[in-house]
């Protein structure tokens, strides 16, 4: 019986420290960070970004996502959110471990996953947002809130930053051990698409008069697989009036908040400040540099909505004899403009044409400025019921005069 005292003893000392230990007290070492059980990785993390307007968080996803990235948001330092979540498997890899910074870094996996306090100090990688203590995804995701620019910037920050297209890698760090070297969750290596490139312009603009219309027509940009469609602006020359519909833009304007678009008269080198309109009407047709307020793709000089096949337009409700600016820019499917390069100075001439012949002999059909060239079926449909009315009314003629 003497014998089995010390192993009594021995299995009853740990039940007496638990029993004076408060309940759920950490009783390890609070300078151990702990240890995870298993290698967290990518497959553990979820990321969900969202766009911040004001106190709203407004969530991207799917297409606007791979669309989202592009040269406005970046320029006017646009903000937005990552929303780190931590899966349940994740959660039970790190349920022993405390104290795990996490950072959410951009840039090139060579610059991002450095493995030596030294080497993450001269790390030329952009951190988003504040770093975080890991375990505090056991209870809670985590935000971090930082620029487009930051995303754009990565490990190769400069002033043309924005002006970039190429694939963009998001990390997730951590140091998972006692502070002195460095662990990196290597595979938590999450993409986006930047670009802040837009498409080349149009070229072999052409504007031609018709009765209070003009034509406009231009060469189709060659292979891109990143085009959405084109948009055409215009204005009247020497006032440099809008027309007053309102076209839906294609693109995303470079006006930053707080910031103004360019508007107002268009002089040189179309037309000089303070000429009359009558004088610049009786030149030939013209082209050269857009005026201001057109190069700035001011949404208000739009006469088109963005037009996803064929290269021509037709812009209606013109008035004749007054001079008009335009200009046909590309738009890709990051909604970047091209630059708008060349305008054309034309202007309506009276001609009898289909539609003003049409008119005068009565016909009532609506027609004007929103109506514009291409090959849907409604236009088709909208120009066979025209013709039919038109040779409709010359049978009738036709017959009366018999």
């Amino acid at each position: 019986m003497r014998s089995a005292i010390p192993i009594l003893m021995a299995a009853l000392v740990p039940l007496l420290v638990a029993s004076v230990s408060p309940a759920g007290a950490d009783t390890t070492d609070p300078n151990n960070p702990g240890t995870t059980q298993g290698t967290v990785t990518k497959a553990d993390f979820t990321l969900v970004y969202y766009r911040l307007e004001g106190d709203k968080a407004i969530e991207i996803n799917g297409t606007t996502l791979e669309t989202f990235f592009n040269r406005t948001r970046c320029q006017c330092n646009e903000k937005m959110r990552i929303r780190v979540k931590l899966a349940a498997s994740g959660r039970q890899k790190l349920a022993n471990a405390r104290n795990y910074p996490l950072k959410l870094l951009s840039g090139t996996s060579a610059a991002c996953l450095c493995d030596s306090p030294s080497a993450c100090a001269s790390a030329t990688c952009k951190q988003l947002g504040n770093p975080i203590d890991a375990t505090n995804l056991l209870n809670s995701d985590a935000d971090f809130d930082f620029s487009v620019r930051d995303i754009f910037e990565g490990s190769t920050p400069g002033d043309n930053a924005c002006d970039r297209d190429e694939s963009r890698s998001i990390f997730i760090w951590m140091d998972t051990d006692d502070g002195d070297d460095y662990t990196n969750v290597t595979d938590a290596n999450f993409q986006v698409r930047i670009d802040g490139r837009g498409p080349p312009p149009p070229t072999g603009l052409t504007v031609t008069g018709g009765n209070e219309a003009l034509e406009v027509k231009w060469d189709q940009i060659g292979q891109n697989n990143d085009l959405q469609g084109y948009q055409v602006l215009c204005s009247r020359g020497g006032d440099g009036a809008p027309f007053p519909k309102v076209f839906t833009p294609g693109y995303d304007v470079i006006s930053c908040p707080g910031q103004t678009q360019t508007s107002g008269a268009l002089s040189t080198p179309i037309a000089e400040a303070g000429e009359p309109l009558q004088a610049v009407a009786a030149r030939p047709s013209m082209r050269g540099a857009p005026p201001a307020a057109l190069a700035s793709l001011n949404r208000d000089y739009l006469c088109s909505d963005i037009l996803t096949s064929g290269t021509s337009t037709r812009i209606f409700r013109l008035q004749n004899d007054i001079p008009y600016v335009v200009g046909v820019i590309s738009i890709d499917k990051t909604r970047n403009p091209s630059a708008l390069t060349e305008v054309v100075l034309q202007y309506p001439t009276p001609t009898r044409d289909f539609y003003s012949g049409y008119r005068g002999d009565g016909g009532a059909a609506a027609g004007g400025f929103c109506n514009m060239s291409g090959s849907s079926a409604p236009g088709r449909a909208a120009w066979a019921a025209l013709a039919l009315a038109v040779l409709g009314m010359a049978a009738r003629r036709r017959g009366a005069r018999r």
